[in-house]
């Protein structure tokens, strides 16, 4: 797949999630240990902040940033601005922009770069490499980035086993099984076909309202595994050591922060600084 059809099919996917949003939680969403990360190195700068944010994370967007920080955010998805972006809560003259991160500036005038998850929808490991660049570009010397990626474990789990855990109720939420079986589908490899993890589920799960019924789910949030139904989209799911490796070329590690709620260790948010 070249760069042209991998952007229109994520840019599918990304129409599909921004119509389920609300319905889509933790680990794939940022949790209040994700967002405190970003909280504290905002605060660390000793003046406010400008901030760039790759996507329109609502509760990154959100949190209580200091007096005077700028906040400039670019997705391209219109559709995710125009349903994800909030309303209210914002710091003031915060704005999102339509835009591509293969065209960030890179004139260093970025005192921190956040990104929640925003690796998985780029190939691996060439977009990734490129946009990890184009992050180190744009921030100031003293600059840093907070990324949190999703990897896989080291060694491959069976997707029976993720089976066996979704049915017997040891997972946390519909969302954590998803993370769960993304990864177990993978394999052994850093990317995923969105198709291939929809037929597994449909495996797994044939008859949701029984899943349901079982665990005291939802059976609209057990829907959002539909926006994966024939995608020909590919999630990146590296490993840590993988995306440590990746970071290394442009980057300072100056923590890998892991949060306390299931996998979140599969969620590790590596605060960065530029070499």
């Amino acid at each position: 797949m070249d760069a042209g059809d991998w952007a229109s099919v994520m840019d599918e996917v990304w129409r599909s999630h921004s119509r389920q949003w609300a319905l889509v939680g933790p680990p794939l969403r940022p949790s209040p240990f994700d967002v405190a990360v970003v909280h504290d190195v905002a605060g660390g700068f000793g003046r406010p902040p400008r901030v760039l944010l790759l996507g329109v994370t609502p509760e990154v967007a959100c949190l209580a940033w200091p007096v005077g920080t700028r906040l400039r955010a670019v997705d391209r998805s219109v559709e995710m601005i125009g349903e994800v972006w909030p309303r209210h809560g914002l710091p003031e003259g915060a704005v999102a922009e339509v835009g591509d991160w293969e065209a960030l500036p890179m004139d260093r005038g970025a005192d921190l770069v956040v990104a929640d998850g925003a690796f998985i929808c780029l190939p691996w490991p060439l977009g990734a490499a490129g946009l990890l660049a184009r992050v180190a570009g744009a921030l100031a010397p003293d600059g840093r980035a907070v990324l949190r990626f999703f990897v896989r474990p080291d060694r491959s789990e069976p997707i029976d086993q993720v089976a066996d855990d979704l049915w017997m109720g040891r997972l946390a939420g519909f969302n954590t099984f998803k993370l769960r079986l993304l990864a177990a589908v993978a394999g052994d490899g850093p990317q995923v076909r969105l198709a291939d993890v929809h037929e597994a589920f449909e495996q797994i799960v044939p008859d949701r309202a029984a899943l349901a019924r079982r665990l005291g789910w939802d059976l609209a949030v057990i829907g959002t595994i539909d926006a994966y139904r024939g995608s020909e989209a590919v999630y990146a799911l590296p490993t840590r050591d993988e995306v440590a490796l990746a970071v290394a070329v442009a980057f300072r590690v100056e923590a890998v922060c892991v949060g306390d709620y299931q996998l979140a260790e599969r969620c590790p948010s590596f605060v960065l600084s530029p070499r």
